[in-house]
């Protein structure tokens, strides 16, 4: 989302979005950003999912790195 802008369509007056739907009407600015908002929050979440997946991911590679270590360690004991 980038700028919101006035424009026609079907010979109404509505709002869009650069990429996105055109609200027509007497509330369709008010539907327009209401979308704006929508879109948004949908993208964070998803870079919060992303997130999540990154911060799991690294804590099975730290968990397999402290196995390795504890192995490396009897081994070392053993010997």
């Amino acid at each position: 989302m980038s700028r919101l802008r006035e424009r026609k369509y079907r010979s109404q007056v509505g709002w869009q979005w650069d990429a996105g739907p055109v609200f027509v009407g007497e509330d369709g600015r008010k539907w327009a950003i209401q979308y704006g908002k929508a879109v948004r929050y949908l993208e964070e979440l998803a870079q919060l999912a992303e997130m999540k997946y990154r911060n799991e991911s690294v804590k099975a590679t730290i968990e397999q790195l402290k196995e390795m270590r504890d192995a490396e360690e009897r081994l070392d004991v053993d010997v």
